[in-house]
């Protein structure tokens, strides 16, 4: 999972603990270097009617990125299926076919 410098600060992971490895990522701007510790965060997916999770994943420290972000594979664990990217529009995939989700308001870390 990405997360901004703020919220590593709050979780206690901001400067980057010894466990951390500077790592090169491939951007659409070009390589960018950020810390990652393996299996850092306990992540859960909370909406109005249920919890999923948590799943433990690796946290990789942005000093650009200003919302936390998950990945694809990480959204795969949690079974979530795009059903309208542009608007929003997710489920699991183990929710009634007629079940739309919309996705929450960002929260922006500056």
């Amino acid at each position: 999972m990405l997360i901004p410098i703020q919220l590593a600060k709050l979780l206690d992971i901001w400067p980057p603990p010894p466990s951390a490895i500077l790592t090169e990522l491939g951007t659409a701007g070009g390589p960018i270097r950020n810390y990652l510790i393996p299996d850092e965060l306990k992540v859960s997916v909370i909406t109005n009617d249920r919890e999923v999770g948590p799943i433990v994943c690796d946290a990789i420290i942005s000093h650009i990125e200003e919302e936390a972000l998950i990945n694809d594979k990480l959204g795969d664990k949690f079974n979530i299926i795009i059903l309208r990217l542009g608007i929003g529009l997710w489920k699991f995939a183990d929710d009634p076919l007629e079940l739309k989700r919309e996705s929450e308001q960002p929260k922006y870390w500056i």
